[in-house]
């Protein structure tokens, strides 16, 4: 009876650990999603203070760097805007395009440097669009997959 009771547990634990790797998967795009997000809004910002305030490179760069919500990006260490870092799924999919923006933005004028920040935002949008997408799709399927793979498991190792 006891080996039994056991082999039922071992099942159950098989289905949850597959579970939980769906749902850790989700997670992954999830935060893919919103470091993607984070940075539309960092663009979105540099551009108002650029805009509205008129400061300097270093200054607008400091000036972001002491919100919170920008602190991965580590902010305080870039002197020009062609060091801000990007996320990793913005580097792989139009990571030349931003960089190339971000340079221009050091010796552009302000009005220049504010219609360069608002077509990057418009570039990080269509990537932002698919991430969401392959997230709401991880969230929907894999949790499910990963509990199947796990009763798979749990079958052939009965």
């Amino acid at each position: 009876m006891t080996a039994l009771w056991l082999k039922v547990l071992g099942m159950e634990l098989l289905i949850l650990t597959g579970t939980g790797g769906g749902w850790s998967l989700y997670k992954y795009h999830l935060s893919r999603w919103r470091a993607v997000c984070t940075f539309i809004r960092l663009l979105e910002l540099l551009r108002e203070t650029i805009y509205y305030r008129a400061l300097p490179c270093e200054e607008v760069l400091s000036y972001a760097a002491f919100d919170p919500a920008f602190a991965a990006f580590h902010l305080e260490r870039c002197r020009t805007y062609a060091e801000i870092p990007m996320p990793q799924e913005l580097d792989r999919t139009c990571g030349p395009e931003l960089r190339e923006g971000l340079s221009s933005l050091s010796s552009a004028s302000r009005s220049s440097a504010c219609r360069t920040l608002a077509s990057l935002c418009a570039i990080c949008r269509r990537t932002e669009t698919e991430c969401r997408a392959k997230a709401e799709q991880t969230r929907q399927i894999a949790p499910r997959l990963g509990g199947c793979l796990g009763l798979l498991a749990a079958i052939l190792l009965a």
